[in-house]
């Protein structure tokens, strides 16, 4: 695949273009995907500390405490030079804010778990997801190194997906088929981003331990309760899910301290 990276910008893109309409066409075949109701019914529904559904809402904490160490790691980067394109680092700026946001969000929801409070624990997992989106395509896609719009029309597509979800749950009819294109097709184009562009500030490897976290999360999200009952009722595998979706934005950390370190080189 690396071969790849000799054919034309035009033929690049086209491979990623092509498949964003196979991704979107599968989904639109599929007809409207409505949020399963039985999402809601986690596995630990203990109260601890006058805490409802203590473990899963206290487990976001995690996700406060790697917003923070990022911002604080990008800000340093930042004053030592690491940083000369303002796109980049805004890209990250807003990735570890919405990791931090997070915390807010789904521990909000996980008080009182229901489809109307789900809207802000997917919110600002949206403007994440987004802004890292936006920070590997500017930085080994050429003509967008410097688009300052690349940013905004990202964060605006996140959004607008989770409000149309939203819209729809409203309205009876709920489609999550927009959300899953935010959340789950990053997951196919960015390691094919990285196979068929030259390196530049961002890492196939680091990436690759990234994803590896995040789906470890999502499949101990769906063993929810086997989790729980194998634990002796301990810990749920959603409250494993939010630590380790936690931990997979620290990866961006050492990638961007290696990128600055080759740069010094």
């Amino acid at each position: 695949m690396r071969a790849a990276q000799n054919w034309s910008l035009g033929a690049r893109l086209g491979v990623l273009a092509a498949l964003l309409a196979v991704f979107v066409l599968a989904l639109g075949m599929h007809g409207p995907i409505p949020q399963d109701p039985r999402f809601h019914l986690f596995a630990d529904q203990r109260t601890c500390l006058g805490i409802p559904h203590f473990g899963n809402v206290v487990g976001n904490a995690a996700f406060a405490l790697v917003g923070l160490t990022g911002l604080v790691a990008i800000a340093r980067m930042r004053r030592s030079g690491a940083f000369a394109d303002v796109m980049g680092y805004q890209c990250y700026v807003v990735f570890f804010a919405g990791v931090a946001a997070v915390s807010l969000g789904s521990a909000y929801y996980h008080a009182a778990p229901d489809t109307p409070r789900l809207f802000w624990d997917r919110l600002p997992m949206t403007v994440a997801f987004m802004a890292l989106c936006a920070a590997f395509l500017s930085d080994r896609i050429p003509p967008l190194r410097h688009a300052r719009w690349l940013l905004p029309v990202l964060l605006g597509i996140g959004v607008a997906s989770v409000a149309y979800w939203r819209w729809t749950e409203g309205a009876g009819a709920g489609d999550l088929r927009p959300y899953v294109v935010v959340q789950f097709f990053p997951m196919l184009a960015l390691p094919l981003l990285c196979l068929m562009f030259p390196p530049g500030r961002t890492s196939f490897a680091y990436l690759a331990i990234l994803m590896a976290f995040y789906g470890t999360a999502l499949a101990c999200e769906a063993l929810d309760h086997p989790v729980f009952t194998l634990t002796g009722g301990t810990v749920s595998g959603h409250t494993i899910k939010h630590l380790l979706a936690a931990v997979a934005p620290l990866v961006v950390i050492p990638m961007l301290y290696a990128a600055s370190r080759r740069q010094v080189a």
